[in-house]
């Protein structure tokens, strides 16, 4: 997160892009009416949202703030099942698919950042080539899943 954490506090996660073989399964897996129980507590409406986005294999870097709008939600280990080998339909996979949302809700942006000959076919990818690049992509950015109401909330 280094530079960017640095230079942009409104830059609450950094997460890698999917590999193009993941992205089919970047959905939500049966676990949307469980998330949306979460995301309520957050003061957040998931019914409109259709697509989701999340970082995949839970792989990213976060400011604290971030993540707070989740850490305050103060799930105990009885909110989560005995781990038995489950591939959806879980609290942990529900919380998977709102790091981004917690993000938005806390007030911040998320950026996802790839190798661009690993994705070549991607017309939306930005080289980071300088740091005036970085900083026009971010300062510009404005892909986010929450809109309207559900925005910025604290």
């Amino acid at each position: 997160m280094g530079t960017v954490a640095r230079r942009f506090s409104y830059v609450g996660i950094i997460a890698p892009q999917h590999f193009p073989f993941i992205r089919p399964w970047i959905h939500w897996a049966g676990c949307k009416e469980l998330a949306g129980a979460l995301a309520k507590r957050m003061r957040v409406e998931l019914e409109t949202l259709e697509n989701i986005d999340f970082p995949s294999g839970s792989m990213f870097w976060a400011r604290p703030q971030a993540l707070k709008p989740l850490l305050d939600l103060n799930l105990a280990a009885t909110d989560f099942p005995e781990e038995s080998g489950q591939l959806s339909l879980t609290n942990a996979h529900a919380i998977e698919r709102l790091f981004f949302v917690s993000c938005e809700v806390a007030g911040l942006k998320w950026l996802k950042i790839a190798i661009l000959q690993w994705h070549p076919s991607n017309k939306h990818h930005q080289s980071a080539s300088s740091r005036l690049i970085v900083r026009r992509f971010v300062r510009k950015r404005n892909v986010a899943l929450l809109h309207g109401e559900n925005r910025n909330r604290p």
